[in-house]
C-alpha cells in the first residue's frame, strides 16, 4: 500500500463503510482498523473490533487480539473491562477447562496450522504453548492433570490436547511421554497390551477376526509402526524380550493361537549347539541314546503354552535333548509348576521329574511282578 493509498484511506474513512474500504484493498475489516490505527488515523475503538474482541477474548490470548488491533495493553483492559463489562483473568484458579481447549485449539489451528492428525503429537510441544503467550494454558493443564488418573502420568501438552480433540488420540502418542509411568507399575502390562490392540485395530485398521491370518505377515505390526504410535521397544522390552513375544501376548488377547511359533527343528538344533549342549545324545543322565540326525527336541514349557508366557519359547534354557522315551515321560510335566522368572532351574526341574516317573515305574513293574 503506497502513500497515495494511505492519503485515500484518511480522507475517506469517516465518509464510507469500513467494510467497503477494506474490500476495495483486498483486507479484512479489522486488517483495516490495524492499519488505520498503526498509521495514527484512527485512534477510538470501532464496532467491528469490539465484536472481534468479545468473539475472541475466550480462545485466544490477550496478547494476540492485542497486536492484530494494534492496541496498548492499557487500551485492551480498559476496553475488556469497562465496554465488554469483563475483567482479565486475575488467577489461574479462574481459567476454565473450555476455555483452555478453545484456545489450544486457536493455538494449533490457525496460529500454528497444524494438521490434527496422528503426525501432531509429535510436534506439539511446551514452547508452542509459551511462545503464544499460552503458558497459563500449561499452568491450567498441569494442576488439573494432577487430578485425573490416567492423565497425572503425562504431561501438560498430551492433558489439554487430548482434551481439546477427544477421542482423537491417545496419551502415550505425545513424545513428552517417555518418563510416564502408565506402562510401569501395576496394570503397566496390561496397559501396554491395550495400546497395541488400539494401534492394532483404530490405526492400522485390521479386523480381529482377519489377524489369524495377517499376523503371519512381516508387515504387520512392526516395531517402526509401534514406535510411531508411541510404543517404543524400551516399554515392551520391560515385559517380553522380543518383539515376537509381545505380539504373542497381544493375540492371545484375541484368542489366536501362534501356529509358527515352533521353531524348525534344524533351528533348535542349533540354538542348542550354541549353548554347548549338541543334540545327539538324550540328556538325561545315564541315558546312552544317541542318533547321529539328532534326537527328539522337547519344548519345558510347551509351544501352546507361547501365547500365556512372557518367555522364549525357543531359548536353550526351555530346550531339551531327549529320546522317544523319555521326551513321552516329558510330555507329563506339569509346566505351570515352574518358576518363570528363572528359567536356568528348568532343565533341572524337568530331569528330576523325569527320574521321579522312572523310579515310580519301576516300583511298580517290581510290585507287579511281587
Amino acid at each position: 500500500m503506497d502513500e497515495k493509498d494511505i492519503e485515500f484511506l484518511e480522507r475517506n474513512w469517516k465518509a464510507v463503510p469500513l467494510p467497503v474500504l477494506a474490500e476495495r484493498f483486498c483486507l479484512s475489516p479489522i486488517e483495516l482498523t490495524s492499519l488505520l490505527r498503526r498509521k495514527g488515523i484512527v485512534t477510538d475503538i470501532q464496532p467491528i473490533e469490539l465484536e472481534f474482541i468479545s468473539d475472541n477474548i475466550d480462545r485466544m490470548p490477550a496478547s494476540e487480539i492485542q497486536d492484530k488491533l494494534a492496541l496498548t495493553t492499557t487500551q485492551f483492559s480498559q476496553i475488556v473491562e469497562k465496554v465488554l463489562g469483563k475483567k482479565r483473568r486475575k488467577s489461574l484458579s479462574e481459567m476454565s477447562l473450555s476455555e483452555a481447549t478453545a484456545k489450544a485449539k486457536w493455538l494449533i489451528e490457525e496460529k500454528l496450522q497444524f494438521d490434527v492428525d496422528d503426525f501432531l503429537p509429535r510436534r506439539i510441544t511446551n514452547t508452542h504453548f509459551s511462545g503464544n503467550d499460552l503458558y497459563d494454558c500449561i499452568r491450567f493443564a498441569e494442576a488439573e492433570k494432577k487430578k485425573d488418573s490416567l492423565y497425572r502420568h503425562f504431561s501438560a501438552v498430551t492433558f489439554i490436547v487430548c482434551h481439546t480433540y477427544p477421542h482423537k488420540f491417545r496419551p502415550f502418542q505425545f513424545r513428552h511421554a517417555k518418563d510416564n509411568e502408565y506402562f510401569k507399575g501395576i496394570g503397566g502390562k496390561k496397559n501396554l497390551i491395550n495400546a497395541a490392540r488400539w494401534v492394532i485395530e483404530k490405526k492400522m485398521g485390521h479386523k480381529p477376526e482377519s489377524l489369524s491370518v495377517v499376523y503371519k505377515s512381516k508387515y504387520f505390526l512392526r516395531s517402526r509402526d509401534l514406535q510411531f504410535f508411541g510404543i517404543g521397544s524400551h516399554w515392551f522390552r520391560m515385559y517380553f524380550s522380543s518383539r515376537s513375544e509381545f505380539i504373542s501376548a497381544i493375540l492371545n488377547e484375541y484368542k489366536i493361537v501362534l501356529s509358527d511359533v515352533r521353531g524348525k527343528t534344524r533351528e533348535l538344533r542349533e540354538i542348542m549347539t550354541e549353548a554347548g549342549r549338541p543334540p545327539e545324545t538324550c540328556e538325561v543322565p545315564g541315558c546312552y541314546f544317541d542318533d547321529e540326525f539328532g534326537l527328539d527336541i522337547h519344548h519345558t514349557v510347551p509351544v501352546s503354552a507361547s501365547n500365556q508366557v512372557s518367555v522364549d519359547i525357543n531359548s536353550a534354557a526351555n530346550l531339551i535333548a531327549l529320546c522317544p522315551n523319555h521326551h513321552r515321560i516329558a510330555a507329563q510335566f506339569n509346566w505351570r509348576d515352574l518358576d518363570l522368572k528363572n528359567p536356568g532351574k528348568w532343565m533341572g526341574e524337568i530331569l528330576d521329574f523325569i527320574r521321579e516317573q522312572e523310579k515310580r515305574s519301576e516300583q511298580e513293574d517290581s510290585s507287579d511282578k511281587q
